[in-house]
């Protein structure tokens, strides 16, 4: 379909109306009413002003400027089922620049998929009877160039709501993996409670302190809790797992109270060293 065809579709009749208005022309209407009927429907106005949008190549001129292979390309990448830019380079004998023009014609048609990276893309179209339909149908033989000049805010707006719809889909992601990490947070927390009771249930590390009156005190399970989660459930003078105990910074003996900064995790060499010391 060349530019003259598209000059008669209800949308460009509009257009021509409003011009012969400016000229003084409106009462002329024969040229209109003799023009052809549009070659495409609506439904087909829609796809193909979407499908533009979701290329987001509705203003690269050159891409929508047809190579003369785009018809041997398609075919190509249909036949095998590959969409692979080094498929028709090698094939075509053909430079990555043109190869890659050729691609994004072919996804700009509908064919093939948008590019994901390292991937091939996505080859829409399945059998070679479906190409030979679509390459035959109206929708194939628009003049993209002319199509946009017509349908240039529809097609504008529809990237904008395309873009939305991204935005929308990659904030999903991203709250998604948030929440998968929020959970795991609290699942180690939870676990690490349970480790923490059942290491003191073993006698494998202690929780209590003898006061001035020779009484035993348990830390608070929540100031254990925070100064496990702190220190990594690990010494924090060598670093081992093994035979832990909570010990005070400033000693019991000397005042120290049993807070959260003023406990650390030490195993029972290390703390044996620190003795009645400060630290």
């Amino acid at each position: 379909m060349g530019i003259l065809d598209f000059l008669f579709n209800s949308k460009q009749k509009e257009k021509q109306h409003d011009s012969d208005n400016n000229l003084g022309l409106a009462d002329d209407t024969t040229k209109i009413n003799q023009a052809p009927q549009p070659l495409l429907s609506q439904d087909e106005i829609d796809k193909l002003i979407q499908q533009i949008a979701r290329g987001e190549m509705a203003k690269k001129y050159e891409v929508a400027q047809r190579d003369p292979l785009f018809e041997y390309a398609a075919k190509l990448i249909v036949s095998n089922q590959m969409g692979s830019t080094s498929l028709i380079q090698r094939r075509m004998k053909l430079g990555y620049n043109r190869a890659g023009l050729l691609m994004d014609q072919l996804e700009l048609a509908g064919i093939v998929g948008p590019n994901e990276g390292s991937k091939a893309r996505e080859v829409k179209i399945k059998t070679d009877s479906d190409l030979e339909i679509f390459l035959k149908s109206s929708i194939a033989s628009v003049d993209l160039l002319t199509f946009y000049e017509l349908y240039k805010e529809e097609i504008e707006k529809a990237i904008i709501e395309y873009k939305n719809e991204l935005y929308a889909e990659q904030l999903q992601e991203e709250k998604e993996k948030i929440r998968q990490l929020l959970l795991e947070k609290d699942r180690k927390k939870q676990l690490s409670k349970t480790i923490l009771k059942e290491l003191i249930q073993e006698g494998a590390i202690s929780n209590q302190f003898i006061d001035k009156q020779g009484k035993r005190e348990p830390i608070p399970q929540e100031i254990m809790d925070q100064v496990w989660n702190r220190d990594g459930g690990k010494c924090v003078k060598c670093g081992s797992q093994q035979r832990l105990e909570f010990d005070h910074i400033i000693p019991f003996s000397k005042g120290g109270a049993t807070t959260y900064r003023n406990l650390q995790i030490l195993c029972k060499s290390c703390n044996i060293d620190k003795s009645n010391s400060i630290g």
